[in-house]
């Protein structure tokens, strides 16, 4: 949903604006409640004042990506001086012009022919669950379990058996190994002949044992008492495995396995940092599970492998949605996260010791889409795969050997936190080719100017902005190279007024004729030109351009309402565009040399255009469906386009400068509030 609440049937305008003070905000959800009603009846269009900005509530509607990102999941550099870690190396591949890095165990094969063995530890766990007075589940679940695990030690995880892929025979080796020597076949193959990446036979440690608090995890038995499930608080399984490692004193440099036991769907691998190092680290349960988790590990030990977005292949047409890839942020997860059927893929591999159940796995062009794969057999996958032809008794049908299908995924960056001293929250606006940035905090103590205040960052130190007439608060929304700053103020009325802010001085920016002289400036240029909003004598939202001394309006076709929120020093203006944002579609646009043009980021429910710049690219807003929650959920992110490409930014985005440099806010779950940020997109 738009960042927009229900306006008032009478009264002044943007009454019911929230800003990102605690005591509009009261009065705000007051106005929601009585109004809910009355616009439902009515069905009158939101206007210009039904504008959210910054309240708590848009604060805890995006960042769902952010938040569920646990300490396992968060960036780290396994290459920093004086880190001790597992052996690895790095290597790029390049797609619509971007370039992507991984980095993977072992060496570089393209560097001749080593041997690496990590060692390893297995780490069984012991639950004991207070709200099923006392129920004990091990990690080896009795002798199915002990069996299990057995089988997996016997396995071509830890011992060798003979591997062909696409008809290449390429070593009697373990799974994990066969598949990288596969992976990257047209150098081992040539160059690389004794190239392998083996694990050492593992030590088993004590189990470590958790008591499981009735409020942190309960154990469902079915109504037959065969079988349960078992569900955990958020976050409490994950750090109990960190606690595991640590007890069991693991070196950085050994690969400890998790056994979680029969947790099904908490299967994953990890990294974080430890005193002098970085921990890598599997947790998986037994069966064919544990392979797959050790090539997870295997490809991307780190978690810092991004990807283009993609979407499963299938011979199946697919209906408008989310990237495949969007419930592993898009990363290079070797393991085919999909399934056909409720079933995962997998083979069952005979050898000397018996017949085993492993895990399929998709190689690197997978993920880089190159035309011709460069791995064993020329295949995508190590394992071919099948699923039903759809025809009742009719043959299965194979899967085509065809790399990932494309998809609008997202681009990574490195944030740097932008926070005013001692603020509740602040958010970061725009940007200048300077690296000037402004934007607005949210303050704990009034001074005379409301709890919510401007700002200008000028890379050294903060200048705190306020306008002279504010009473509930002042945003600067951008600022050109000059110095030049627009944005706006709110008075004892709570109506907002726009301003230039330049040296000192204030110049009102209000359109003429608009109710109760009320206007939002949002961008400016290298030239002065500035836009903004406005509502006319009726309450409909219009966009403007004010540009040597004269406003102009500025409706795009497309929809009743518009919001020109930015503009480059080409007169390129950007915004967004609807007809009632409560029930959507909001469209972004931009506009050039008289000329609109659409722009719909895909698969989104709403698309706000909030930056450009000199460049061609564009930014902004967007409501997804976010996948990672349970059924799923809407959620407010960012995008950018690179190259004329979109890209999914996990954070807001507002503003960007020629340097590429974009700024806006996320949710902080370490700090538990808004923070501003700037991060330098890949060119």
């Amino acid at each position: 949903m738009k960042d927009r609440i229900h306006h008032l049937p009478t009264g002044s305008i943007f009454r019911t604006v929230i800003l990102a003070s605690l005591v509009i905000f009261v009065l705000a959800i007051s106005v929601v409640t009585q109004r809910t009603a009355s616009r439902t009846a009515s069905r009158q269009r939101p206007s210009i004042k039904d504008l959210m900005l910054d309240s708590p509530a848009a604060e805890s509607l995006k960042m769902g990506k952010e938040k569920s990102r646990t300490l396992a999941q968060k960036k780290v550099n396994p290459d920093a001086p004086g880190v001790v870690t597992i052996p690895h190396w790095s290597d790029s591949f390049t797609y619509q012009k971007l370039s992507y890095k991984y980095t993977m165990v072992g060496t570089d094969p393209n560097r001749g022919s080593a041997t690496t063995i990590i060692p390893t530890v297995i780490i069984p766990i012991r639950y004991v669950f207070e709200a099923n007075d006392g129920y004990v589940i091990d990690a080896f679940n009795n002798d199915f379990g002990q069996r299990l695990f057995e089988e997996n030690l016997r396995s071509p995880i830890f011992q060798s058996a003979n591997f062909s892929v696409g008809g290449v025979n390429v070593g009697n080796t373990q799974y994990g190994d066969a598949f990288q020597r596969a992976n990257f076949w047209d150098v081992v193959s040539r160059r690389s002949p004794n190239y392998h990446v083996l694990l050492g036979q593992p030590t088993i440690a004590p189990r470590y044992e958790i008591f499981v608090p009735a409020d942190q995890g309960i154990i469902d038995f079915h109504a037959d008492g065969s079988s349960w499930g078992v569900f955990f608080a958020d976050g409490f399984l994950d750090e109990h495995v960190l606690n595991a490692i640590h007890q069991a004193h693991v070196s950085p440099q050994t690969l400890p396995i998790v056994l979680v036991g029969p947790m099904m769907g908490f299967q994953h691998h990890g990294a974080y940092e430890v005193p002098g190092g970085v921990q890598t680290y599997v947790a998986t349960s037994v069966g064919f599970h544990f392979s797959g988790d050790i090539l997870a590990w295997l490809n991307n030990p780190f978690n810092n492998n991004f990807t283009p977005g993609f979407f499963e292949p299938d011979t199946l047409p697919r209906p408008p949605g989310r990237c495949d890839s969007e419930s592993v942020f898009d990363q290079l997860e070797a393991v085919w996260i999909g399934s056909f059927n409720g079933v995962y893929p997998y083979a069952d591999v005979s050898t000397p010791t018996g017949t085993y159940r492993l895990s399929n796995g998709a190689f690197l062009d997978y993920f880089t889409r190159a035309t011709s794969s460069r791995s064993a057999g020329g295949r995508y996958m190590f394992f071919p795969i099948t699923r039903g032809s759809g025809i009742p008794g009719g043959p299965p049908v194979e899967i085509p050997n065809i790399p990932s299908s494309p998809c609008t995924g997202h681009i990574e960056v490195e944030k740097r936190v932008v926070e005013y001293p001692d603020a509740l929250s602040t958010t970061a606006r725009g940007i200048n080719n300077l690296g000037w940035i402004v934007g607005s905090f949210r303050s704990a103590s009034n001074n005379g100017h409301g709890f919510t205040h401007g700002f200008v960052y000028d890379g050294a130190s903060f200048t705190q902005l306020d306008h002279p007439n504010a009473v509930a608060g002042t945003i600067a929304s951008k600022l050109n190279d000059t110095g030049q700053v627009v944005g706006w103020y709110f008075d004892g009325h709570l109506l907002p007024h726009g301003f230039l802010y330049f040296r000192g001085s204030f110049t009102p920016i209000d359109f003429p004729g608009s109710i109760d002289n009320t206007t939002l400036a949002f961008g400016i240029n290298g030239d002065g030109d500035i836009v903004g909003v406005y509502d006319a004598t009726v309450e409909i939202t219009h966009g403007f351009i004010y540009r040597n001394g004269q406003y102009f309006a500025l409706d795009t076709p497309f929809a009743l309402q518009t919001e020109a929120l930015a503009i480059n020093d080409g007169g390129v203006v950007v915004g967004d565009t609807y007809d009632d944002p409560f029930d959507g579609p909001v469209h972004g646009f931009t506009f050039d040399k008289n000329t609109f043009m659409q722009f719909d980021f895909p698969d989104a429910f709403n698309t706000s255009t909030r930056a450009v710049n000199n460049r061609g690219m564009h930014g902004g807003n967007i409501t997804v469906f976010n996948i990672d929650s349970l059924g799923g959920e809407l959620v407010r992110s960012g995008y950018v386009t690179i190259y004329g490409f979109p890209y999914e930014i996990y954070a807001n985005v507002f503003g960007m400068n020629d340097q590429c440099q974009i700024v806006g806010s996320y949710f902080d779950t370490d700090l538990g509030q808004t923070v501003g940020y700037v991060a330098k997109l890949p060119k």
